[in-house]
């Protein structure tokens, strides 16, 4: 990382745009990960944790998931169990059977590897 793409970080940072961390971290090599990511935890939303996880090597999946499993909404938990190596399958499937749409549970059961089928359709046609 170049001396004003240092500068740049620490603006981003200090500005607590999880968004504009996101980014910065997607888009250059070296950027503090860690750093970014505290900024994604503390402010950001559910998509904003899937993105990261998802996208930024080093990205603790663990902590990002936990914002996932608390802030997030049944698409941001489905969308995690699909796309990010490492995802907790189970817990997120809990948020959906509890809290997600007919329409996440129809989704979650159809695209998520090791997901609980018959659960996931029971609690669908309990809610359509």
């Amino acid at each position: 990382m170049n001396k004003q793409q240092k500068i740049e970080q620490e603006e981003v940072i200090k500005n607590s745009n999880s968004y504009a961390c996101y980014w910065f971290a997607k888009d250059t090599t070296g950027a503090d990960v860690k750093r970014l990511q505290e900024v994604v935890l503390k402010k950001g939303n559910g998509l904003d944790c899937y993105r990261f996880a998802k996208d930024i090597k080093g990205a603790d999946v663990e902590k990002l998931q936990e914002v996932v499993l608390k802030k997030g909404s049944g698409y941001d938990c489905y969308r995690f169990a699909r796309g990010v190596k490492g995802a907790d399958i189970k817990r997120l499937q809990e948020v959906i059977l509890k809290n997600g749409s007919g329409f996440d549970c129809y989704r979650f059961a159809r695209d998520v590897k090791g997901a609980n089928k018959e659960k996931l359709i029971a609690r669908y046609n309990k809610i359509k």
